[in-house]
């Protein structure tokens, strides 16, 4: 069960959102296969060419903000920029082992921020997802990017393989030890994707969707029962079509939100069906 009034939700600057936006109405959210798609050729990962990583900008490693705070009880963005000494105003969380060239961070309401929030394992399928990274790139498609989400021993090598090819695009790239910098980065980006293969619930994508991402789904798991049509695709191609559009339209997936009764998923909602399962019946005794 989720409490979402303790997510302190900040709503988007909606003063920033005033331009009208060009693509026609619903095409930038409609999830039915195109006519063109059989002849598309399919998204296939691909290992990019090594490349040396640049020295990069300082940035703040999350090993290390994790041992500081292990015994801190209130934490946010501002407390990670004061520990280390750097500006508060750009605070960049980098996993250990990666670095960051120097416009890492930089974004714009010009570009979409899209993010994936997922733990580093195979049944979040991240090569789908950076597959489709891959091919916007190589179309020329502007975008910055955030990879979240819990690492353990093994690691996919596609983490590593992907951040040669989009880290001058990268937000932020790891887990954030500190659940206010999780969130922050939810408010601050405009899409979140989901590629898993294997789900139970899929909290990160509902928290992700009710802090003003647009979610964008596979058809499959228990997506459906969640998130309406709109949100859902089909194959990877659908899910190249939608953020190729997001991508020539940000604003769309900022002004875009979809309907999702999010109460229904609340400990306040849930909490009286859990008492009433739990309660003993006047016939146990």
């Amino acid at each position: 069960p989720l409490c979402f009034d303790k997510l302190n939700v900040v709503p988007k600057d909606e003063s920033l959102l005033t331009e009208c936006v060009t693509a026609q109405p619903g095409r930038c959210v409609e999830a039915t296969p195109c006519a063109d798609e059989e002849q598309e050729q399919p998204i296939v990962a691909k290992t990019p060419e090594t490349d040396s990583k640049p020295s990069g900008i300082e940035v703040i490693d999350v090993a290390m903000v994790s041992a500081e705070r292990e015994n801190s009880v209130s934490t946010s963005r501002a407390d990670v920029s004061v520990s280390t000494g750097t500006e508060a105003s750009c605070v960049v969380m980098v996993a250990s082992g990666y670095s960051l060239p120097d416009n890492a961070g930089e974004s714009s309401l010009s570009v979409l921020h899209i993010v994936w929030p997922h733990r580093w394992e195979h049944d979040k399928n991240p090569g789908a997802f950076f597959a489709v990274l891959r091919r916007l790139i190589d179309e020329g498609f502007d975008f910055r990017v955030s990879v979240l989400g819990e690492m353990y021993n093994e690691v996919p090598a596609t983490f590593e393989e992907s951040f040669v090819l989009v880290k001058e695009r990268v937000c932020h790239w790891g887990f954030l030890p500190c659940r206010n910098d999780y969130l922050d980065v939810l408010r601050t980006a405009d899409v979140v994707v989901s590629t898993a293969g294997h789900e139970f619930f899929g909290v990160a994508m509902l928290e992700a969707s009710y802090l003003g991402c647009y979610p964008l789904c596979p058809n499959r798991l228990v997506y459906p029962e969640i998130f309406p049509k709109e949100c859902l695709y089909n194959t990877d191609v659908q899910l190249y079509k939608l953020l190729r559009e997001f991508c020539r339209h940000p604003r769309a997936a900022r002004l875009k939100r979809p309907k999702i009764d999010y109460l229904k998923y609340d400990w306040a909602t849930l909490r009286l069906q859990f008492a009433n399962l739990l309660r003993p019946s006047p016939d146990s005794g």
